[in-house]
C-alpha cells in the first residue's frame, strides 16, 4: 500500500514546529519537575499511554500482510458407494488440486471424477482444468489518500496528548509549590498578628485600660485563641501539602526562594498557521471531503470484475474390450465480465471437440439495473449527507482558528497584567527594603524601637513571598503559552 508521501511530509513538519516550540527547559529548579515526570504515576501513565499509542499508529502504519509466491493446496475428495436402478455396483471419487500464484492473481484448479462401475468394470473419467485470472482496472482501496489524512490526524492527536500530558504534570508541581507558598505566607501572617495581639493585650493591662477577667479582656484573649487555632490549621495543612508534594514528586520539597526560580520566558510567538487543533481541524475538512470524492468515484467507476479463461477434458471408456467403444468430449472455454453498480455484461467463446465434429459457439449477455427510486433517494441523501459533513467540518475549522486567535489575545492580556504586577512588585520591595532600612538606622541612633524594625521586616517578608508567588505564575503562563502553541 503506498502512502501520499507528501502529504504526510508537510503534516509531520508542522507538527514538528509545534512541538519545537514546547519542548520543556532544563535549568536547577526543573529538578522537581524533572522528578515528577519519573516518579509520579501520572508521568508514568502518559509515557505508558504515549508508547501504546504510537504502537498501535505504527502497526495501522504496515500493510496488511498478503499471501506471496505459489501455494498448493489439494484434497482426496469424497469416496462414496451406491448401487445404482440396475442393481450395479458403483463407487465414485472426486479428488481436486489447487495452484495459486498469488503475485498473479491466477488461480489453477485440478479435478478428476471418476466413476467405477464394479459391475461391469467400466470406468468413467472426467478431468477438467480451470485457470482463472482476475482483472480490476479500478479498486477503491488503491486510493490511500484518506488513510494518510486519517493517519496523520491520529499521529497528531498521540504527540499533543503526550506533551499537553507532559506540561499538567509541570503545572500540578508548580501548583503544589505555591500553595506550600501561599501556607507560609498564611502562617507568617497569622503569627505576626498573634504576636500583636498579645503585646497589645499585655500593654493595656499593664496600664490600666484593660482589666483582666472582664468582658473585654475576654473578647480580645478568645481572639487570639481564633488567631491560634487558624495557625494550627495552616500548620496542619502545610504538613498535608508536604504529603502531596512527595507523592508527586518523590522527592521532599525544601523551601524555595525569589532568587532560585527561573525567570519564565512568556514570549508568545504563536504560529499563524494555528496549533495542532487547528491543524486537526484541517485534517477534518480534508477527511470529510475526501470521503466524498471516495463516494463519488465509486459511483461512477467501471470496473473489469473478472476475466475467467477454463480448459476441460472429459473422457470415457470401457476396459476388458478388444478395442473398447470410447468416447470423448474436449471443451475450451474463455470469457469475460465486466460490471459496475448499475450493469454486468459478459462475453465468451466456447469450442467442443467430440467424436463427432468440432461445435465453436459464443455468447454475449448483458443486465442493465435500473436502481429503484427508493435506492436513488438513499444514495442522494448519503451525497447530502457527507458534502454537510464537509460544510460542517469547514465552519468547525474557522471556529478552532477563531478560538486560537482569541486565545492568543487572552494570553497577551494575562502576559501585561503579569509584567505590569511584577514591576509594582519590584518597587515595593525597593520601596520596603528602604524603609527596613531606615528602621534599623533609627534603632540604632536610639530614637527608633525593636518594634518597628520587626514591622519593617515583616512587611519585607511579606513583598517576598508576594515576588515567588509571582514568579510561580509566570511559569505558570510560561506552560499555558506552551499548550496555547501546542
Amino acid at each position: 500500500m503506498k502512502r501520499n508521501n507528501a502529504i504526510k511530509t508537510t503534516l509531520m513538519v508542522s507538527l514538528l514546529i509545534l512541538i519545537g516550540s514546547v519542548m520543556l527547559p532544563a535549568d536547577d529548579f526543573d529538578s522537581y519537575l524533572a522528578a515528577a515526570q519519573k516518579n509520579s504515576m501520572s508521568g508514568r501513565l502518559n509515557d505508558l499511554q504515549r508508547t501504546i499509542s504510537t504502537l498501535q499508529w505504527e502497526r495501522s502504519e504496515l500493510e496488511q500482510p498478503e499471501d506471496e509466491g505459489v501455494s498448493f493446496s489439494s484434497g482426496g475428495g469424497t469416496l462414496s458407494y451406491a448401487k445404482d436402478l440396475t442393481g450395479d455396483h458403483v463407487v465414485t471419487l472426486d479428488p481436486s488440486a489447487t495452484v495459486t500464484f498469488h503475485d498473479l492473481d491466477l488461480i489453477i484448479t485440478l479435478t478428476a471424477p471418476t466413476t467405477l462401475n464394479a459391475t461391469d468394470t467400466v470406468v468413467s473419467s472426467a478431468p477438467k482444468v480451470s485457470i482463472q485470472k482476475t482483472l480490476e482496472t479500478y479498486n477503491p482501496e488503491d486510493d490511500t489518500t484518506l488513510e494518510d489524512f486519517e493517519s496523520a490526524a491520529v499521529k497528531m492527536d498521540i504527540d499533543r496528548n503526550y506533551y499537553a500530558g507532559l506540561i499538567a504534570v509541570e503545572k500540578s508541581v508548580l501548583q503544589s509549590v505555591k500553595e506550600l507558598i501561599t501556607l507560609d505566607k498564611s502562617v507568617l501572617i497569622t503569627e505576626k498578628s498573634i504576636s500583636d495581639a498579645a503585646i497589645s493585650l499585655e500593654n493595656d493591662l499593664k496600664s490600666g485600660l484593660l482589666k483582666e477577667g472582664s468582658t473585654a479582656w475576654m473578647l480580645r484573649n478568645n481572639s487570639i485563641t481564633r488567631l491560634k487555632n487558624t495557625l494550627t490549621s495552616s500548620q496542619n495543612n502545610i504538613s498535608v501539602s508536604l504529603n502531596k508534594f512527595k507523592n508527586l514528586t518523590g522527592d521532599g520539597y525544601e523551601d524555595v526562594t525569589y532568587e532560585e526560580i527561573p525567570q519564565p520566558d512568556i514570549t508568545l510567538n504563536a504560529p499563524d498557521m494555528g496549533n495542532t487543533i487547528v491543524l486537526s481541524a484541517a485534517l477534518d475538512v480534508e477527511i470529510a471531503k475526501q470521503k466524498l470524492a471516495d463516494e463519488l468515484s465509486t459511483r461512477e467507476s467501471n470496473k473489469i470484475s473478472d476475466s475467467s479463461y477454463t480448459y476441460a477434458l472429459n473422457g470415457s471408456y470401457k476396459a476388458g474390450l478388444k478395442q473398447p467403444a470410447s468416447n470423448y468430449d474436449h471443451t475450451l472455454q474463455a470469457g469475460v465480465t465486466a460490471s459496475n453498480s448499475e450493469f454486468i455484461f459478459e462475453a465468451g467463446v466456447s469450442t467442443v471437440i467430440n467424436s463427432t465434429g468440432i461445435t465453436p459457439s459464443a455468447y454475449i449477455t448483458g443486465r442493465w439495473t435500473d436502481k429503484p427510486d427508493d435506492w436513488k433517494e438513499f444514495d442522494e441523501l448519503t451525497v447530502n449527507i457527507l458534502e454537510n459533513q464537509a460544510a460542517s467540518a469547514e465552519q468547525s475549522y474557522n471556529q478552532s482558528y477563531s478560538d486560537y486567535l482569541y486565545d492568543i489575545q487572552e494570553m497577551q492580556l494575562r502576559i501585561s497584567s503579569w509584567n505590569i504586577n511584577s514591576a509594582e512588585l519590584d518597587l515595593a520591595y525597593s520601596e520596603k527594603n528602604l524603609q527596613l532600612e531606615d528602621a534599623v538606622y533609627a534603632h540604632s541612633k536610639r530614637f527608633g524601637t525593636v518594634s518597628d524594625v520587626q514591622d519593617a521586616q515583616y512587611e519585607l517578608q511579606l513583598i517576598e513571598y508576594e515576588q515567588i508567588l509571582q514568579a510561580l505564575d509566570g511559569l505558570l503562563i510560561e506552560r499555558d503559552i506552551r499548550v496555547l502553541k501546542l
